[in-house]
This record gives C-alpha cells, structure tokens and sequence, in this order.
C-alpha cells in the first residue's frame, strides 16, 4: 500500500460497516517497540503488538501460538456459537 502503513489499513477495515463485523484479528509484528506506536496501535483496537522475532525458527513458533488462540477465541461470526436460548 503506497504512502500507507498498518495503521491506516486498520482504520481502513473499521471504516468499512462489512468488513468491521467480520471479526478479523489484526495483530502488528514490528520492531518499532515505543509506547508511543504501541498506545497508537491499540487505540485502533488491535487484538495484538510483537516484537518481530530475529530467526524463522522464532517467527514460526510466534506465529502459530497466535493462530492457534485464534482457533479457540469465540466471535461473533464463529460457526458453531449457539443462540441465544429464548
């Protein structure tokens, strides 16, 4: 994304009414570790800030604790959530 960062494509996603009730995690991976950037981060609701791993080995071991909560997080668009009992 030309002249854009990871913020604004965030902002982006919330802007847009379908794509803000899709329950995507957005998580930032980055070396830029200030609070500054972390307070920003987390004021456009991001479900995550990592410090971006120094090896694969490390990245792929990142990576998959966060897809496997992920797995296991219920949403509101999860399948499989029950209704509301009435």
């Amino acid at each position: 994304m030309p002249k854009r960062n990871g913020m604004d494509f965030k902002r982006i996603i919330d802007a847009d009414e379908y794509l803000s009730q899709k329950s995507i995690p957005f998580i930032f991976v980055s070396n830029a570790m200030n609070r500054e950037t972390v307070i920003e981060a987390y004021k456009c609701h991001v479900q995550g800030y990592f410090e971006k791993p120094m090896t694969p080995i490390e990245q792929s071991e990142m990576f998959e604790k966060i897809v496997q909560y992920w797995i296991t997080c219920i949403h509101p668009n999860k399948d499989d959530l029950p209704e509301n009992p009435n």
